[in-house]
């Protein structure tokens, strides 16, 4: 008889596992489709995720960010914990209108490690979120000389990269040429290079 109690309950117990297994999924699904939480859309697979630190990082676009001459401005950055069986949004920050609201940002480079952050790129300019430690860095500019003749394009970050030691972020602006900086505070990036074109 309580043979067949233990096996009862673990059964009951297993049901309970894979229902909240079920439903685990099922809030993943909808937080990569970005259809959860109120969201208008995700822009073209603009997510992250962090495994070690149960967090998916995310630039979307939402009522709040909406322009009526542009639609929707991908600006919108939320922070989800996924652990436990369990999604639910840490934090929200909007972003600076990126030249245009119609211009997105975009989760560009991610380092996992001993520090845990992901590039955010803007057309000039780009930021970097430190994941473990929920902050964002201010907007970072690139240096170069005035040149003449520039036109709307000029200037705009069109490739980034992070060495594998997460310590360098190498970049290119467009008509200007390839910068550095050193990123071992990702929440204080120092421009150290420049190449001119």
């Amino acid at each position: 008889m309580e043979h067949r109690l233990r096996n009862t309950d673990r059964k009951s117990n297993l049901k309970k596992d894979n229902s909240n297994r079920r439903k685990y999924y099922l809030l993943l699904f909808l937080l990569f489709a970005g259809v959860s939480f109120g969201q208008d859309s995700t822009y073209r697979n603009n997510d992250i995720e962090f495994k070690s630190l149960n967090k998916v990082i995310q630039i979307t676009a939402d009522s709040s960010t909406y322009d009526k001459k542009f639609g929707n401005s991908y600006r919108v950055l939320l922070v989800y914990y996924t652990g436990h069986c369990r999604v639910y949004l840490t934090r929200r920050i909007v972003l600076p209108i990126n030249m245009s609201p119609d211009y997105p940002y975009r989760l560009v480079e991610k380092f996992e490690g001993d520090k845990n952050f992901v590039v955010i790129a803007g057309s000039r300019m780009f930021f970097i979120y430190d994941v473990a430690a929920d902050s964002l860095s201010n907007p970072v500019f690139t240096k170069f000389p005035y040149k003449d003749g520039v036109d709307a394009q000029t200037g705009q970050i069109i490739n980034l990269q992070l060495s594998k030691d997460g310590k360098t972020l190498t970049g290119e602006a467009f008509d200007y040429g390839r910068f550095s900086f050193d990123i071992t505070d990702p929440l204080s990036p120092k421009q150290n290079r420049i190449e001119i074109k």
